[in-house]
């Protein structure tokens, strides 16, 4: 990547995000912005470069990037943990601290964080799996712990305009701290490239 042009455009998007993992790793976080800056222009649905990027900028103390992307993250994912941690870290970097409340209340009262393992469009639909595990909750204050909480996922899988093409719900069963369920399921309908999810009411 930083050799440039030709080299960048024939560079597939497997090889940017293994330069860009590589950088984090070695502290080139430049690098590393660059390598999954070219992953998301070739796989603009790539959630993993799009969280990679987030935890280069908060490496880089760019706290308005961060925050952009890490948003981003948690508008689609909103019950990850690290998602949240890293928007209240952009938000604490760019000393906004009413946010910073609001996002890590959100964070500590979380019942379960969830992890997406797999998402594989199919051209005929997708297959997502993934994993919730049980946390502590507690209240605003931070000074009471709450009980394990059931809850339902609403994933919504959409097109390339955005459109919703698909809905499935997930029961997630109370969990106990580091308690684990795994969850799977297939979407249906044509052009299916990427996803969201949120907490059903």
């Amino acid at each position: 990547i930083q050799q440039g042009g030709d080299a960048g455009q024939a560079m597939t998007a497997n090889d940017a995000y293994d330069l860009g993992v590589n950088a984090i790793n070695d502290g080139k976080f430049d690098a590393a912005v660059q390598a999954f800056h070219t992953v998301l222009e070739k796989q603009p649905h790539n959630r993993g470069a799009l969280f990679n990027l987030a935890t280069a900028f908060y490496s880089l103390k760019n706290a308005d990037s961060l925050t952009v992307v890490a948003r981003q993250l948690v508008e689609a994912e909103p019950l990850n943990q690290s998602n949240l941690r890293l928007l209240a870290q952009g938000f604490q970097l760019n000393k906004q601290q009413d946010s910073v409340v609001k996002y890590v209340t959100r964070l500590i009262g979380l019942p379960a964080t969830i992890d997406i393992s797999k998402f594989q469009p199919t051209g005929s639909g997708a297959l997502l799996s993934g994993q919730a595990t049980g946390l502590q909750a507690q209240d605003p204050t931070g000074s009471k712990s709450l009980p394990p909480q059931a809850l339902t996922l609403v994933f919504e899988f959409q097109n390339d305009s955005g459109a919703v093409v698909d809905t499935k719900e997930v029961p997630i069963k109370a969990l106990a701290p580091k308690e684990t369920q795994d969850f799977s399921l297939e979407a249906s309908g044509e052009g299916i490239v990427d996803y969201r999810y949120h907490r059903k009411k």
